[in-house]
């Protein structure tokens, strides 16, 4: 199963979701027209089900951002992507 959230110029795939171990964070343009490219910088957080922020990474490059998932506990977390003054959520469910 793939999560899709939409926005009006963005849209996050994460996939494998569920995930046991890592999942891939994708960042698609959501139009005709293409605003996605290697070039791109965005921001991601990740927090659990409390809200604790789990991962954070700022100025990650590109597209795609694999994110380890191993060792965290089985649930849902909630995942925020800041692109071009823009948030994209998802939710991540990861399973052991």
């Amino acid at each position: 199963m793939v999560e899709y959230t939409d926005c009006s110029l963005f849209m996050l795939v994460l996939s494998p979701n569920p995930t046991n171990g890592e999942t891939t964070i994708s960042i698609e343009s959501n139009s005709n027209v293409k605003l996605v490219d290697e070039n791109l910088e965005w921001d991601l957080d990740v927090y659990d089900q409390g809200k604790m922020q789990k991962e954070k990474k700022t100025k990650i490059k590109g597209t795609k951002y694999k994110l380890n998932t191993s060792g965290w506990k089985e649930g849902v977390y909630f995942v925020r992507a800041i692109i071009k003054d823009e948030i994209v959520t998802g939710k991540l469910v990861v399973k052991k």
